[in-house]
């Protein structure tokens, strides 16, 4: 894993809660939202 990728899901993070909301919000309980399992 690259370490721009590192830097880049913060900001993809707060601008799809920006744009989705509680929808969002939802989607990440699901899902959970771990690159590497457990770690990030």
């Amino acid at each position: 894993m690259s370490i721009l990728m590192l830097i880049r899901i913060p900001k993809e993070e707060r601008m799809l809660h920006k744009e989705f909301g509680g929808a969002w919000e939802d989607y990440c309980t699901r899902t959970g939202r771990k690159v590497i399992l457990f770690v990030y």
